[in-house]
């Protein structure tokens, strides 16, 4: 095969490639913004997105160069190369804007500070801590088994003392909310009777916090399998900002 012929076939290569990973981190951002808006926030979900889309802007970068040196090795016109230093340094502007955006809306600063964790079976599928320090938490739950949560607790205490206290409850006597396995339901909400919870230092001691801060702490959960009235109590690693 001629040489030309060779070059030719790698410059299209490098066209296709860089239209794939061009639109790679575009679509990744459109998804994360819709996650962002309907206030899913699983972490891992989150960090997987922040290191695909680091990755193809990487990727945008390398193809250009590539793409670059491979037209400049088949002697172009001046006008040419006029053309396709434009070319490569908008390539590069729009990666950079691209870069920006994973630094400051969802770069490992933010991540970190929205992390809601549970063990194997359950999940957190929408979470927020209001200024005022009430939690809203919706779970789903893949035990296998129907369950009833009968206390939510969100502290700093880790300890096992107050995990084995008895004073995870919610605070309506005989409250408690049913969900079968596999499905999602809301555990916690603000200005409800029963289900409102606020969350606390690891002294019991109610906290408030300013918008944009952040809270560290864990969520409690205590529940009772239906069908063979076992009591359990599970806990998860929870790191979210104060919002309004």
């Amino acid at each position: 095969m001629p040489k030309n012929h060779q070059k030719v076939d790698m410059l299209d290569l490098l066209n296709k490639l860089l239209i794939i990973v061009f639109i790679s981190p575009i679509l990744i951002v459109i998804l994360s913004v819709i996650l962002f808006i309907i206030h899913i926030q699983i972490w891992y979900s989150s960090l997987l997105l922040v290191y695909i889309g680091c990755l193809s802007i990487a990727a945008i970068v390398v193809i250009a160069l590539a793409r670059f040196i491979v037209i400049m090795k088949q002697k172009p016109s001046r006008s040419r190369i006029n053309h396709e230093i434009i070319i490569t340094v908008l390539i590069f502007f729009f990666a950079a804007l691209m870069w920006i955006f994973y630094t400051v809306h969802t770069g490992p600063s933010n991540v970190n500070a929205n992390q809601c964790v549970f063990p194997p079976g359950f999940t957190c599928v929408s979470n927020q801590l209001h200024a005022n320090g009430s939690l809203y938490l919706q779970i789903g739950q893949g035990t296998g088994k129907t369950i009833m949560i009968t206390g939510i607790a969100c502290t700093q205490n880790s300890s096992l003392v107050f995990q084995n206290s008895g004073s995870i409850v919610y605070p309506g006597v005989g409250s408690n909310v049913t969900i079968p396995s596999g499905s999602p339901a809301i555990v916690a909400t603000p200005g409800a009777t029963f289900l409102g919870i606020n969350c606390t230092d690891a002294n019991g001691n109610a906290l408030t916090g300013t918008v944009g801060s952040v809270y560290n702490g864990k969520i409690y959960i205590n529940y009772t399998e239906i069908d063979t009235n076992r009591t359990r109590i599970i806990n998860g690693t929870f790191t979210t900002k104060y919002e309004p």
